[in-house]
């Protein structure tokens, strides 16, 4: 596996260890290609790198941990959002929107679901 570095760390990086898990490569990708010709020159350590990571994937990663963030995410979502409501058409056309369909806009306001409501729904689902 490989993965760039990058100054927007995602979670995955405190879990694995370079050259253990994965094997690094740089954000301008200037090491990418040596990197490459490194693993295909070492197919045994490649494939014990692969497999490594594989496997701390599959014992960090299970899909209720991931139904768990995603729920925490819809609940901080709630929290802090208010539902959005779309302007009267007459907003629309003074933004220079050129043709405007009331009759539209109004069937999109009636498809809008809360978040709360999604969210009210999941927590009646059992896990």
């Amino acid at each position: 596996m490989l993965l760039q570095d990058d100054s927007d760390h995602e979670l995955i990086y405190e879990w694995l260890t370079p050259w253990v898990h994965f094997v690094p490569f740089n954000s301008e990708l200037s090491d990418l290609v040596p990197k490459v010709q490194w693993l295909e020159s070492h197919p045994q350590e490649a494939e014990a790198i692969a497999a490594r990571g594989f496997q701390h994937f599959r014992e960090r990663v299970r899909q209720q941990d991931t139904h768990c963030y995603l729920l925490q995410t819809f609940l901080t979502l709630n929290r802090t959002l208010e539902p959005t409501r779309l302007p009267p058409a007459k907003d629309f056309s003074i933004a220079g929107w050129k043709k405007v369909q009331p009759a539209k806009l109004s069937q999109l306001s009636h498809n809008y679901v809360p978040l709360k409501q999604l969210i009210d729904a999941a927590m009646k689902v059992e896990l």
